[in-house]
């Protein structure tokens, strides 16, 4: 699975592009727990300064994917089980005071989006179901369409970078694709009731839940 999309390409950093480099890689089960990621291998393999590439380590040892331990270098952490709890709490706790905003300005097109976003879902359903990620992730970033508190707004990318990985890694053990379509569902029609303690309980509920089967998975394998 690629996940180009984290970001833009058209504005896209250097800086990104390591960050979309080591996602991958983990994902495909290149770098393993507490294995050795430097500056120079990185740098020599995507033909990129050191700079932006000692920017980006540092980038994802601040949300925790990786650790740096004095005088010895960057390793790929070991997630926990309470590590994988917390983000998804924030996660939830952040997007769902942030989507009130939404609630508040919606019109009816954006009703309709949100609909129509989900009637991709069921549609790729019937294909092989390989686009529910991208699909999942524009319905949340409609979402937060009208939300412009910059300070929170930053505060869910940076809790994004260790979630989408966690997700990215385990998304085909967690729901069935009917599943996936109700709980974003649930969304909608707490949005549509106009009472704001829903939205967040439902988005809030939503990422727990993800939360809590992501964190059984990784407790087997610890």
């Amino acid at each position: 699975m690629n996940i180009d999309g984290l970001y833009t390409h058209d504005k896209m950093s250097l800086r990104q592009v390591v960050i979309n480099y080591i996602y991958q890689a983990i994902i495909d089960k290149k770098y393993k727990p507490r294995e050795h990621i430097t500056e120079t291998s990185l740098s020599n393999k995507l033909s990129i300064s050191r700079a932006p590439v000692r920017e980006a380590l540092s980038e994802l040892v601040a949300v925790g994917i990786l650790i740096k331990v004095d005088r010895v270098g960057i390793f790929l952490n070991t997630i926990t089980p309470a590590q994988v709890l917390d983000t998804y709490h924030t996660k939830g706790l952040v997007e769902g005071y942030l989507s009130n905003d939404f609630m508040r300005e919606h019109d009816k097109e954006d009703i309709i989006l949100l609909e129509n976003i989900v009637t991709n879902m069921k549609q790729d359903i019937l294909n092989d179901g390989e686009n529910q990620i991208d699909i999942g992730t524009k319905f949340h970033k409609s979402v937060l369409k009208y939300s412009y508190n910059k300070v929170l707004l930053n505060t869910l990318d940076q809790v994004n970078i260790k979630s989408k990985l966690l997700f990215f890694e385990n998304w085909s053990k967690l729901y069935s694709k009917q599943n996936i379509i109700d709980r974003h569902q649930v969304i909608i029609d707490s949005i549509k009731s106009k009472n704001a303690k829903k939205v967040e309980r439902a988005i809030r509920d939503h990422y727990i839940q993800t939360g809590k089967k992501i964190a059984k998975l990784v407790e087997k394998n610890i």
